[in-house]
């Protein structure tokens, strides 16, 4: 039972070794916030409202991207055109694998419309 254990000690200690060792073998060549276009729209919703719409897009236009969406009330920033942030979103990891990246401000926060409010009382208007 005790050379088991120890023969049990070995393999975990290897296992670690080599589990931890994958990142660095793990390709590096990915995608940057440099190699992104960044592109900002409206987008009209069927009441009128427009939304601010940011799409960050490779550069590299020889392959499709699947897309990744997210809608927000904290912000899509930075707005200016040039300025695209070093970590488009949150999970570096999908940056790095090449997806076209759009955040979109939510209604009536940022610099999306507010529109007319879903809960306004219309019963006033009645009397």
């Amino acid at each position: 039972m005790r050379i088991f254990k120890e023969d049990l000690k070995e393999v975990g200690l290897v296992l670690i070794f080599v589990l931890g060792a994958i990142p660095l073998f793990a390709q590096q060549t990915g995608l940057k916030s440099t190699d992104y276009e960044k592109s900002q729209y409206y987008i009209e919703m069927r009441d009128g409202v427009k939304l601010h719409t940011i799409v960050y897009a490779p550069n590299d236009a020889s392959r499709d991207y699947p897309i990744l969406m997210t809608r927000t009330p904290y912000s899509c920033a930075p707005y200016a055109e040039d300025a695209i942030p070093d970590n488009i979103i949150r999970n570096p990891d999908l940056q790095a694998e090449g997806f076209i990246i759009v955040c979109q401000d939510v209604r009536g926060r940022w610099m999306s419309d507010v529109g007319r409010a879903i809960h306004d009382d219309d019963s006033k208007q009645n009397r």
